[in-house]
């Protein structure tokens, strides 16, 4: 999915060195995706940099953001049909969601309910925001941290870690995040 996101991304990008320094991000995020993968499947024992559950979560995050700036552009340069785009990103949504969930104990029919909701909350917020007056790259990182929070808030329900406080630290920093985002987009908007 992020191959995808990061590859259409690209397409939108003018300057050559930018592209150059994505393509080598990208590679850099793949080698540490394919090696977290490498040692959950074969349980190596060898000290990782960074757990599976983790790579997938900061890569679905950045594929949420590519995939939105690249859907935006799509609506924005080609005039693209918005129900179209909403379309597609449910179902970009339901799959990144559905691999989030994986690694919590549930069966394959919860996994999908749990992933359809979480869907349709995140399609919820990004059909309110989009036709904000704003940056894409600003809506695109709105939507990012709001697919972030769902995703906190969830895996820490699941692991009976979701207390109010916890609620109301992830609330927080969601919000922040967001306001900071959006007061950057204002000023150079």
């Amino acid at each position: 999915m992020m191959i995808v996101a990061g590859f259409v991304f690209i397409l939108f990008v003018s300057d050559y060195l930018l592209v150059l320094l994505l393509a080598i991000i990208y590679g850099l995020i793949y080698f540490f995706y394919l090696e977290s993968v490498f040692h959950y499947f074969y349980q190596t024992g060898k000290a990782t940099l960074l757990s599976l559950e983790n790579v997938i979560n900061y890569v679905n995050l950045l594929t949420v953001f590519l995939g939105v700036t690249a859907l935006i552009n799509f609506y924005i340069f080609i005039n693209f049909y918005w129900l179209w785009l909403l379309v597609i990103a449910f179902a970009a949504f339901l799959i990144l969601f559905y691999s989030r969930f994986l690694f919590i104990e549930l069966n394959s029919k919860e996994h999908l309910i749990l992933s359809l909701i979480c869907a349709l909350l995140l399609l919820e917020f990004l059909g309110g925001i989009i036709f904000l007056p704003t940056s894409l790259y600003s809506l695109a990182a709105a939507v990012a941290l709001g697919y972030y929070f769902i995703s906190l808030v969830l895996l820490a329900q699941f692991n009976g870690e979701l207390t109010r406080r916890t609620l109301i630290r992830y609330s927080v920093f969601t919000i922040v995040a967001l306001s900071v985002v959006f007061f950057t987009a204002l000023i150079t908007y």
